[in-house]
């Protein structure tokens, strides 16, 4: 994946890459998936552990609008432990057009993305917790 740039928001480091990853995710397309109410974003969250202040596995992810509107939810599962971390993923489908979506992971504020970044990101984005 090639990074084309880094958000820092309140300790939390999202990367976005430029343009399709090479290592589709079971859809068999680089295309973004679009359902008939919108797009589905999928994701990953990184963080030193699973617990302790962190709190990421089967965590509620919430994503708001430039409105602060409630457009999507999900709860993250569990994928695997990053060498001492751990990591978890999400989707969360049907999400809306719309200028700007705020992305939030339990009690942790995440990073937010314009139409435009997902798009190029392809809809899918990792999300480092420090």
């Amino acid at each position: 994946m090639v990074i084309a740039g880094v958000v820092v928001v309140g300790g939390l480091i999202a990367a976005i890459p430029s343009g399709p990853d090479e290592t589709d995710r079971g859809s068999g397309s680089s295309e973004p998936v679009e359902t008939p109410e919108g797009n589905t974003l999928t994701g990953s969250f990184e963080a030193p552990e699973c617990g302790g202040g962190y709190d990421i596995k089967f965590a509620p992810v919430e994503v708001r609008d430039e409105g602060e509107k409630l457009i999507g939810s999900s709860t993250t599962r569990f994928d695997t432990f990053a060498g001492a971390g751990c990591v978890v993923t999400f989707t969360i489908q049907r999400l809306p057009e719309a200028d700007f979506y705020q992305i939030e992971i339990g009690t942790h504020g995440g990073p937010s993305y314009t139409f435009q970044e997902l798009e190029a990101a392809n809809w899918d984005i990792e999300v480092t917790l420090d």
